[in-house]
This record gives C-alpha cells, sequence and structure tokens, in this order.
C-alpha cells in the first residue's frame, strides 16, 4: 500500500533506478500505472528533478494521445512514486523490431504524435527526449493507438538556457547535451538552443524507422553515431521503401533537415499533411508535378498566366507533356474503363487549348511601381490565407506614424482580416512622396509584402526587411508565417503561396525575435 489509496497490483517493468507497477487506486476504483525511483537514488536531485518534471508537464496537457501525470509524492521507506495513466501495450520499439509497418499505418501513428506535440506546444512544453521507446501503442477497436509518455526532461519554450524547478539546482544548463543519441535533432547534439522544431525532428526519424524497419542513425560507438548525424545526409525515404508516396518522403526529408528553419513550422501542419498523404490526396498532384522538359507543371502554369511570351511557349509545351505523361501514367489503372480515359483525354485537350490561347495573347502589362519600392511583375494567385475577423487591438499606434495612417498600419501589422490589409495596403503603397516620408520603413515594406502577390516580388521585400532591422515588424512576419502551406492554387492543385520565401521568412522572423524577446 503507497500513501493509503495506491495498492500494487504486478510489476510492469524494472530497471536499474526504479521500476513502474500497475497500481489500484482504491478511492476511485481504477487501475494506474505507478513508477517509483529506488531509495539508493532518492538523494540524486537530478532524478528527484526528472520526476517532479514529468509530473508538472505531462499534468498541463490533457490529451488522448499523452499519458498524463495523476498523482506524485515520496515513499515511506525513501525514494519518490509519479502515477500516470495505465496504457495497456507495447512501445512502438517493440513495434518496429518486429519489422516495418506499413507506411499507411506508419503515416497515422506519425500523425498521432504530432497530435501529441502539438498539445504539449500549444502549453509551451517541449518534449526533447521523443523516441519510439517513449511512445506506447494500445489497440482500440481494432485499431492502433499511440501514447507519448515520459516528459522527464522536458521544458518550457520560454524557458532559458538554465531552468530550475525548485531550491537553486538546475536541471539543464547551458552546454549540456540532454536527449538520446540518434533521435535528438542536430541542434540538440551539439547542446544548441533548442525549440518545438527539435520535437518534430524526432518525430521524422521515428516515422523513417516505422517505414523501414531499421535504425536510421547507427554507429560503432556514440562519436561515430554522432558525426554520421551531423554530416551524413539521410537516406531517401522512397529509395529505402519503394512505393512510398513522394509526400511523404518529402516531409520526412523537410523534418529531418539539419536546420530548424527549414523543418515545419509547428505539429500540426506536419499532423494535417500526414492525415492528407494516408488519404491519398497528394496522389495526382505528385503526379502532375513532376519536372518534365525541365519545367515542373506548377512553375510551367505560373509562367503561362505570368510570364513573357518565350517563357509562356515554352512552359506550355512542357506542361503537354506533363499532363501526356500524367494521362499515360494512369491508363493502366482504368484499363476496360475506356469511356473515363476519354473524358480525362477531353478536358485535357481543352484545359491546354485555354492555356495555349493566353499564351497567344500574351500577359497583363507590369504596374507602375514607385522608383523607391522593388521592381517586380505581380501575379494574380487566390488570397493565401482565408478571410477571417479582423483582431483588435488597445495597444495606442506608434506616435510618430500619421494619424490618417495609423489605422492601416495597427492592421498590416496585426489585423488578419485579407480585405482589410489589402486595402490598408493599397492606401499606403499609394500615399504622396511627401507623405512617404512621415511613414515608418517598417509599414511601407509591410504594405508592398502585402500587395505584391508575386512569390519573388515578397522575397525581395523580405530582404528589405531584414536590412531594416526594425522589431516592430515580427507580429506581422508571424501572421505571415501563419499561412498555410495549401493556402493558394495553381490551375487545380493546392500549392504553397510563400514556397520561394518560406524558409527566409523563417529565418529573419528567428533572428529577430531572438534579438528581440518578447
Amino acid at each position: 500500500m503507497i500513501d493509503d489509496r495506491y495498492r500494487i497490483v504486478e510489476i510492469l517493468g524494472e530497471g536499474g533506478m526504479g521500476a513502474v507497477f500497475v497500481a489500484q487506486h482504491l478511492k476511485l476504483n481504477k487501475q494506474v500505472a505507478l513508477k517509483t525511483i529506488r531509495t539508493e537514488f532518492s538523494g540524486d536531485p537530478q532524478l528527484v528533478a526528472r520526476f517532479s518534471r514529468e509530473a508538472m508537464a505531462t499534468a498541463q496537457i490533457e490529451h488522448q494521445h499523452v499519458v498524463s501525470a495523476l498523482d506524485f509524492g515520496e515513499l515511506p521507506e525513501g525514494g519518490h512514486y509519479l502515477v500516470i495513466g495505465l496504457v495497456r501495450g507495447e512501445s512502438l520499439t517493440q513495434h518496429i523490431r518486429r519489422g516495418a509497418l506499413p507506411w499507411p499505418l506508419a503515416a497515422e501513428l506519425g500523425a498521432q504524435i504530432a497530435d501529441a506535440l502539438a498539445a504539449a506546444h500549444a502549453a509551451r512544453i517541449i518534449h526533447r527526449d521523443l523516441k519510439p521507446d517513449n511512445v506506447l501503442i494500445e489497440e482500440r477497436d481494432g485499431q492502433l493507438f499511440a501514447k507519448v509518455v515520459d516528459f522527464g526532461i522536458a521544458r518550457r519554450s520560454d524557458d532559458g538556457a538554465t531552468v530550475t524547478l525548485s531550491g537553486d539546482q538546475p536541471l539543464t544548463r547551458a552546454g549540456v547535451v540532454i536527449g538520446t543519441p540518434g533521435y535528438m535533432a542536430p541542434e540538440q547534439a551539439v547542446a544548441g538552443q533548442v525549440d518545438g522544431r527539435t520535437d518534430l525532428y524526432s518525430l521524422g526519424v521515428m516515422i523513417w524507422e516505422m517505414c523501414t524497419g531499421r535504425r536510421l542513425w547507427t554507429g560503432d560507438s556514440l562519436t561515430e553515431l554522432f558525426q554520421r548525424q551531423l554530416t551524413v545526409p539521410p537516406s531517401d525515404l522512397r529509395t529505402a521503401v519503394p512505393g512510398v508516396p513522394p509526400a511523404l518522403a518529402a516531409l520526412v526529408a523537410q523534418l529531418l533537415d539539419p536546420s530548424p528553419a527549414k523543418r515545419p513550422a509547428t505539429p500540426a501542419l506536419v499532423r494535417d499533411e500526414l492525415r492528407s498523404v494516408t488519404r491519398g490526396e497528394d496522389i495526382a498532384a505528385a503526379t502532375v508535378r513532376r519536372p518534365i522538359a525541365g519545367v515542373p507543371a506548377h512553375t510551367a502554369i505560373a509562367n503561362i498566366m505570368t510570364g513573357e511570351r518565350p517563357a509562356m511557349r515554352a512552359s506550355a509545351w512542357s506542361l503537354v507533356l506533363n499532363v501526356r505523361t500524367a494521362i499515360t501514367d494512369a491508363l493502366p489503372a482504368y484499363e476496360g474503363r475506356g469511356r473515363r480515359v476519354w473524358w480525362t483525354l477531353g478536358v485535357a485537350v481543352l484545359v491546354l487549348l485555354a492555356l495555349l490561347a493566353r499564351c497567344a495573347c500574351g500577359g497583363d502589362a507590369e504596374p507602375d511601381v514607385p522608383r523607391d519600392e522593388p521592381q517586380v511583375i505581380v501575379a494574380r494567385p487566390a488570397d493565401p490565407t482565408p478571410t477571417s475577423p479582423t483582431k483588435k487591438t488597445d495597444e495606442p499606434p506608434p506616435p510618430e506614424i500619421p494619424a490618417a495612417f495609423a489605422p492601416h498600419a495597427e492592421i498590416l501589422t496585426r489585423g488578419t482580416d485579407r480585405k482589410a490589409r489589402k486595402s490598408s495596403a493599397e492606401i499606403i503603397t499609394s500615399a504622396s512622396e511627401s507623405e512617404k516620408q512621415s511613414i515608418p520603413l517598417y509599414v511601407r515594406n509591410l504594405a508592398w509584402i502585402e500587395k505584391i502577390q508575386n512569390c519573388d516580388g515578397k522575397k525581395s521585400v523580405l530582404a528589405k526587411i531584414e536590412a531594416d532591422n526594425d522589431p516592430r515588424v515580427i507580429p506581422a512576419l508571424r501572421l505571415l508565417a501563419a499561412t498555410p502551406r495549401d493556402g493558394c492554387r495553381e490551375f487545380l492543385w493546392k500549392v504553397d503561396c510563400l514556397a520561394c520565401m518560406r524558409d527566409d521568412l523563417m529565418r529573419i522572423l528567428g533572428d529577430l525575435e531572438a534579438r528581440n524577446p518578447d
């Protein structure tokens, strides 16, 4: 009996420093898992701190894919115990040891783990030790269900390099590597700064290993393992497992990028992309977007709609080859369904005729752009973000902005209503030369980055924002970074509106935030 309310029923596992038991909560009449630290280690403040940290971290996360802490206390004979929800299942490690999982199952389990990370990151908690041992898999109604456990070395994302739980004993210190070799991100392996994208790297390793049934990073020693991880590109998932969808392989490659800025921004984006892959939403787009004759299909369409005539003609013929290849690839699937094949061919021909007619007519003229602003050609993709109510703030506008432009500067900085931002951008960019002298440069840059819809044009404005180095632009860049990766359409497919600039945007935003913490 422990604390007059927990009765030990059986042992689940045992290690050098403690054990995990099934216990009966007598007052609630339910079974729980009870973890203990052995008496001889109870004097180690680091181990006790890990127990306490796991309890505090998971107590803040209420999520179906997270095993939450229920209680924490001291044992009568010394040592400590931690009570968590009981999961009847095996670790993900045990599943992987039996062999590769089918890629749809690996993607679904990855989506569940990403969902757990989204909840943790929303509570500003970074796991920092995500690995197959810390994911339990139980069966529910014939389906596998993932549960993330062991937040013992988690920390809040707003913590500094030194985190103190109680007293004056820090749990982690700057320059100390903490995590599991082979799963920790490169920045974590070299004792650098970590954030939520560190957990996403670990998730990428786990998805790769679920699909292949083997370890991604190996070595005869820790030094060799770290060296490979830091210097050798990870094996492409499609090479390791033929038949994996291109979108899944591309996502895993992005998760495993050694640069945090090039990984997805949030676990929610990863979760949604994984579930899109399992639903097969990427297959048609991946087929048609394959580069043919040197021009990818989505680039070809953009050139046709906005480019000069030589580029438009070349892109049109490239698109013809793309569509022809896509239809050829689809023919085996439609064997015996001749009518559907001819319908597909007919629609493709009509689309190509319309695009080629566009080529014959030429593109729109380049708009007048003031000499002091970036010279770009304005394209017209669909709105990159859905319309939503404008956020209002009680903060007064900066005093140096003229009263006539102050409300528009506020909308550009913090507003989320698409139409309002467009309208405010138009007003500020249309100001006279004398009026512009009284409008701060960061506001003018925000207006142009909103008005210009061509990605390369936006990228040039970003360069001006980086050179200006004004922290007042941070809220607006955060809104821009939150633009969904499928927020725009090119022809029939959803694409990333910020494809050519997202990496630069995340880098510039990260630099500004690092120099100007909230």
